[in-house]
């Protein structure tokens, strides 16, 4: 009697396929909140899975600011002024895209509102966020050529690290959101531009002072 053949058994997955870096087209989707309250939650949720690995995230807060060279008179309708708003989201819609393919994977990043972009940073007790966010700034920032429309977006950014074992989401997000108009008054100080926004070793007013922050666990920039 003649065996039969063994069906073939089927291929091992792939590890790589399994835990490498997901495809660029994942790398594209942003997620999105309507504000603050809802960032807040989402990073709830992360600091609590750093937490039981034992590590401590950062978030970084970025408002956008989309300027075009098109005044009031040269956009006189209706229409007109649809078009650079539809632009304008067009515009949000791929520094989403380009944020989420310059922070690794494991990173949160999102949309906030209709103006904001933020990345909540996993593992960073030992990473330099300054430079994270002159990294970012100088790829996001800039002219974007859009249906022969020339925009420029200009980026507030503030970040808070977390530093202490008991400080929640909620703080956090309060210092990232206080770096953040912190950086806005420097800029807007004379002789300030948009690069300015990263600068905070200048004094701030009393009101925006970030020194407090420190005894609560935080580091703010």
């Amino acid at each position: 009697m003649t065996a039969k053949p063994e069906a073939p058994k089927p291929a091992a997955a792939d590890p790589a396929a399994l835990y490498g870096p997901p495809p660029r087209a994942a790398l594209a989707q942003l997620g999105r909140v309507a504000d603050l309250a809802g960032l807040t939650q989402v990073l709830s949720r992360e600091l609590n899975a750093a937490r039981r690995v034992g590590t401590r995230p950062a978030l970084l807060l970025m408002e956008v600011a989309v300027r075009s060279p098109l005044g009031p008179r040269q956009l006189p309708d209706e229409q007109a002024q649809a078009r650079l708003q539809g632009l304008t989201e067009r515009l949000m819609e791929i520094m989403g895209g380009r944020l989420r393919s310059r922070v690794r994977a494991a990173d949160v990043a999102l949309r906030v509102g209709s103006d904001r972009l933020a990345v909540i940073l996993q593992n960073v007790e030992r990473a330099n966020v300054m430079a994270i966010q002159t990294r970012l700034n100088k790829a996001l920032s800039g002219h974007y050529e859009l249906e022969t429309l020339s925009l420029h977006a200009v980026l507030n950014m503030g970040a808070a690290k977390c530093e202490g074992p008991r400080v929640s989401a909620a703080e956090i997000t309060e210092a990232a959101e206080a770096a953040l108009q912190a950086s806005a008054v420097d800029a807007r100080w004379p002789g300030a531009d948009g690069r300015r926004s990263l600068d905070l070793r200048m004094p701030v007013p009393a009101s925006l002072s970030l020194s407090g922050y420190a005894g609560r666990g935080l580091s703010v920039t």
